[in-house]
């Protein structure tokens, strides 16, 4: 017990370390903002699951009152959780993508119908947004780089999109594959947010969520 309180605290501390570094070096008011959303959510889900789990229980339910119970409370939040997981993006998108995966009983059902709409949420940039990341990632005019820049990408993820070009200088037809510039910001606070989460409720599938970390940023 005194290992996971130790755990639990080294998580929240590192969160406000890294909060506090977001903070200092200018990207506060996003990183607040996105902490503020996930916990708004997850602070009372985490809890009602808790104090229903200990209720079923010492309650003497019965196996159908107790499923029940559970019904309600996935009812209620499997709604919620995808809003703000499509709302969020990046990171909390790729995650419910991977977890709409597992095998059918890991997740609650609902949880999972939610979760697979998330593979179809991700709505591309429009072109001429896409067209400025490009020219500032360059430091210069998307015209002086490529003679032919196609707005409609031909793929699109969490973290950016693909679309295909012509470098100006000697024709090459290439792809160019453009990040979106909020990822490389919260990246690292939104991991810690939710392995936070996860401890809270599992704290066996913590690794799974370190590991998809180093999946997401070497993607």
């Amino acid at each position: 017990a005194s290992k996971d309180a130790a755990a639990r605290v080294a998580i929240v501390a590192y969160t406000v370390v890294l909060l506090t570094g977001t903070i200092a070096f200018g990207d506060a008011g996003m990183a607040v903002r996105r902490l503020a959303k996930c916990w708004a959510l997850f602070g009372p889900l985490i809890f009602e699951y808790k104090v229903l789990a200990w209720w079923a229980r010492y309650a003497c339910l019965s196996d159908d009152q107790r499923s029940l119970a559970f019904r309600r409370l996935h009812e209620k939040y499997a709604p919620l959780v995808f809003s703000l997981l499509a709302d969020l993006g990046g990171v909390f998108v790729k995650l419910g993508q991977l977890l709409s995966l597992l095998p059918e009983g890991v997740l609650p059902d609902m949880f999972t119908k939610e979760l697979k709409k998330l593979q179809n949420a991700v709505p591309p940039r429009p072109g001429p947004e896409v067209r400025r990341m490009v020219s500032d990632a360059f430091g210069r005019p998307l015209e002086h780089i490529f003679s032919f820049f196609d707005d409609t990408p031909i793929g699109s993820a969490s973290i950016g999109q693909v679309h295909r070009a012509r470098i100006a200088a000697d024709n090459r037809e290439v792809v160019v594959k453009v990040q979106y510039p909020e990822v490389s910001q919260t990246v690292e606070l939104d991991f810690t947010t939710v392995e936070w989460v996860v401890w809270f409720l599992d704290k066996s599938r913590c690794e799974e969520i370190r590991q998809t970390k180093s999946y997401y940023i070497k993607e």
